[in-house]
């Protein structure tokens, strides 16, 4: 006989899967495991004193940051991030409050600044809803004249004249290879490649190495200026500060509006100008993205003045054109596998019978 009975506190419960793994599992480890490996370093981070956080990811930035310039200025903004919040973990709220402090900034400081605590707290698990626009501002364009005036001052020099054929050849040089300040600086005489007619630039932006080759006539007077130095000689040996003060002390004398990145900016123009394609000009300047070369694209001026040159031409009369329609049946037009199809006999192409 079957028994249907209930008997008063014999209905068992079914476990849970929690409940199954809670007896195995203590509750910290089960929900490190629910969270996945991302979750668990999150939550790891939280249990972290600030001093110690910001060791972490300073130590983790030293790994994917290779520029030593650039990894100095995110330690030493980090450092203020840290001393702001003192004993407070980051916020979402407090990052913002920090960055407030440099809303006085250019634009481009202040968005290199943000990408760096945004940065931050991503790693940290908390992501910060902030965006800086940077203004789309073009290049100075640079024209032939003002470097010709800038090289003519340096050759009208009443004092120090020892260097005025150097002085010349690094604004040249600069001119006609593109390279940045830092390269120029960094150049070695070993990094020339006589076969070639190049030049290495080696831990460029980016820490990326790429090759330059040279105008025949550049190339000409860089072998004559190296020709006694060493592999190991930097081929200016000057740092990428003195470059700068030395190319601005020039041109104030020379009464024209030049800087270093001046000249390289004129070497992208000059060849967009003379029809470059502008992914050869991208890899010759060693830019990670197009964008950063199409900038030069708009400070080519012919296609603007020559749109505007039209206004100034007289309006002339529209020519008008017949246009024949074919007014056969669609059976009388021939297909050929050839030709796809030909409108007539007479005009159908070989192979059609």
């Amino acid at each position: 006989m079957l028994h249907t009975q209930e008997v008063t506190g014999s209905n068992p419960v079914l476990p849970t899967m929690v409940a199954v793994l809670s007896e195995d599992l203590p509750l910290k480890e089960l929900l490190l495991l629910i969270l996945g490996e991302d979750g668990k370093r999150k939550v790891l981070l939280r249990t972290k004193s600030n001093e110690e956080l910001f060791e972490l990811y300073k130590a983790e930035l030293a790994l994917r940051v290779r520029n030593q310039r650039n990894l100095s200025l995110y330690r030493q903004l980090l450092d203020r991030f840290h001393d702001f919040l003192g004993k407070y973990p980051p916020s979402a709220l407090l990052a913002k409050n920090f960055l407030t402090r440099f809303s006085s900034r250019k634009a481009a400081t202040l968005y290199k600044y943000t990408s760096v605590i945004k940065g931050f707290m991503h790693w940290y698990g908390e992501d910060l809803e902030l965006k800086i626009k940077l203004p789309h501002q073009l290049p100075p364009y640079v024209e032939d004249d003002e470097i010709n005036k800038l090289i003519q001052a340096i050759r009208d020099k009443q004092t120090h004249k020892a260097s005025i054929s150097g002085d010349v050849f690094l604004v040249e040089f600069a001119y006609r290879s593109g390279l940045r300040r830092e390269e120029l600086a960094n150049l070695r005489v070993g990094d020339v490649i006589a076969e070639q007619r190049a030049i290495i630039v080696r831990h460029g932006k980016g820490d990326k190495d790429r090759t330059v080759p040279l105008p025949l006539s550049i190339y000409n007077k860089l072998a004559a200026y190296i020709e006694n130095k060493s592999p190991d000689e930097k081929v200016f040996g000057i740092s990428k500060v003195a470059i700068s003060n030395k190319i601005r002390r020039l041109a104030k004398r020379a009464g024209v509006e030049i800087h270093a990145h001046s000249l390289r900016h004129a070497y992208a123009t000059r060849l967009l100008e003379k029809g470059a394609n502008i992914k050869v000009v991208q890899q010759l300047l060693g830019h990670s993205r197009i964008d950063m070369t199409e900038r030069y694209l708009s400070l080519r001026p012919e296609h603007l003045r020559v749109a505007v040159d039209s206004l100034d031409e007289p309006a002339q009369e529209l020519e008008l054109r017949t246009v024949k329609f074919d007014l056969r049946k669609p059976e009388e037009i021939k297909f050929d596998n050839r030709y796809r199809y030909f409108l007539g006999s007479q005009r159908a192409g070989p192979g059609t019978k």
